[in-house]
């Protein structure tokens, strides 16, 4: 009797964390649908271009390059031809911000003698490739989003029923977004843990994840905005 009682209790607290998830995830979604309703398109855009311009500051500041990238590229990240972590690694390549350039005063060396590495240079290469990572992440879930959208006009066009088309694209954007958040967390937590070691305010990875889900809020009012007025 006890042993019954011991897992009636376990599936109930594993209910109670379930149904709490999701009033989570459902409220994210009640919030977007408000402001898609309520709020002018001018100042949907205007919020998307605050938490670009604050994830902007944390790149300068890291000296991580902002890039525009092509049509090609979007594509390939679309399709998993290239990972978010190649592609910024790419970026920082091609740019010539360095380790001790990011937020860092390099000490002055003799000319005829060759740097000393030092390992919080490596630290900041790390973190560098985080942000970097995490703003090829941002570009990624754009292009699948709007590469969704577009699969979705094409499908209607085509003469498919609109209510069919809401269902099979409501969980291709749900699974969509669990798949960006999760890739986000992984890339915060390890900003933190290098943010740590590095002996650097933390504070930066809460501000990359705050961005990131500010920007995903707009992003989902902007399309409600977008299907409300056709």
């Amino acid at each position: 009797m006890k042993k019954l009682l011991k897992i009636i209790l376990v599936i109930l607290i594993l209910l109670v964390i379930a149904v709490a998830a999701l009033a989570i995830w459902q409220r994210d979604n009640l919030t977007a649908l408000r402001d898609g309703m309520n709020m002018d398109p001018s100042a949907i855009q205007v919020e998307l271009d605050s938490s670009r311009e604050e994830f902007a500051d944390t790149m300068d500041q890291y000296d991580v390059p902002q890039k525009e990238f092509t049509q090609e590229e979007i594509d390939q990240l679309v399709r998993g031809e290239i990972t978010a972590e190649q592609l910024a690694s790419s970026m920082l390549q091609n740019s010539g911000g360095t380790a001790s350039s990011a937020g860092q005063t390099p000490d002055t060396q003799p000319s005829d003698q060759q740097p000393v590495s030092n390992p919080t240079d490596s630290l900041n290469e790390a973190i560098r490739q985080e942000i970097a990572t995490m703003y090829v992440l941002r570009a990624s879930y754009e292009g699948k989003l709007d590469a969704i959208v577009d699969a979705a006009r094409e499908a209607y066009n085509n003469g498919q029923n609109k209510q069919s088309i809401l269902l099979e694209k409501v969980r291709e954007l749900t699974a969509l977004e669990k798949e960006c958040d999760q890739q986000v967390a992984e890339v915060t937590a390890r900003l933190r843990e290098l943010l740590t070691q590095a002996g650097q305010d933390t504070s930066i990875a809460d501000q990359v994840e705050a961005t990131y889900q500010a920007e995903k809020s707009m992003k989902k009012a902007y399309y409600v905005q977008k299907f409300q007025n056709g």
